[in-house]
């Protein structure tokens, strides 16, 4: 999943879900284990359970098929999660590794942020399947511009930019890269 976020940002929703069950059969085949659920996840668990129970009561209470098939798409996604979650918890995970995959991430989003200031600054727009890469905005009445990254909302690309920064800051610490942050 490290290796793949980008294609699954930059895909359309319809495909992202597929996408990951694909990543999770394959997972699952590739460490052949037997799931055992750890008790820090028991709480997710139990989450995911209600958003399932939450889709079943709201659909004998007449809601609209658009909002009981939104529910239904919360609450894949929360189980899909909890079994990344179990997955990972279950076998030996290369941090080392991950976190270099992150920090790749966290540079091609720097990128786009780069690319975007510049096409900002000849009002060149850029879309790739729907998704684009910045957008205008209103703040305090004043027309401004927002990085997207080609994710759905401005505000995904700045917390995945909070996201990735710690596994940046470990992987370039191990590397005794540090300075790089720094300046």
């Amino acid at each position: 999943i490290f290796l793949t976020i980008w294609l699954l940002i930059i895909l359309p929703k319809v495909l992202q879900m597929p996408v990951l069950i694909i990543e999770l059969i394959i997972l699952i085949r590739n460490n052949g284990m037997k799931l055992k659920m750890r008790p820090v996840i028991f709480p997710i668990f139990i989450f995911s359970i209600i958003q399932f129970f939450s889709v079943i009561f709201n659909f004998f209470q007449g809601y609209g098929t658009d909002r009981i098939f939104a529910g239904l798409n919360t609450a894949i996604t929360w189980f899909v999660g909890l079994t990344f979650m179990i997955i990972y918890s279950n076998i030996e995970i290369d941090v080392h590794k991950i976190s270099k995959y992150l920090t790749i991430n966290l540079t091609i989003l720097n990128v786009f942020a780069l690319i975007s200031t510049i096409l900002m600054e000849f009002n060149i727009p850029l879309e790739i399947m729907g998704r684009r890469l910045y957008r205008l905005d209103w703040f305090l009445g004043t027309s401004t511009t927002r990085l997207m990254a080609f994710m759905e909302y401005p505000n995904l690309a700045m917390l995945f930019g909070l996201l990735l920064f710690p596994w940046m800051v470990y992987y370039l610490k191990d590397k005794n890269k540090i300075l790089l942050i720094v300046s």
